[in-house]
């Protein structure tokens, strides 16, 4: 019979795609913000969506440790060549 632990696991994430799959539409879950999602992450209970700074704020968090299961880490379109440039 298996143990049922609340200890945090090891998290896969997916940075190493170079293909979007979150789109505009996608806006972060994070308090009053709404800016475009960057990062997916799938959990227990469903799915929340995070700008890049939200999710820098609750990354490390206990809460998150336990929730996760699945990240999807799209920060890397925002720097380098990927990113928009103002003309």
């Amino acid at each position: 019979m298996a143990t049922i632990t609340n200890d945090p696991i090891e998290v896969p994430v997916h940075e190493d795609q170079k293909v979007r799959t979150l789109t505009l539409n996608d806006r972060c879950d994070g308090p009053k913000c709404g800016a475009a999602a960057l990062v997916k992450v799938s959990g227990v209970s469903g799915e929340l969506l995070f700008c890049g700074h939200h999710y820098n704020k609750y990354e490390e968090s206990d809460n998150m440790k336990k929730f996760a299961f699945d990240i999807v880490d799209e920060r890397w379109s925002m720097q380098g060549e990927n990113r928009l440039k103002a003309d």
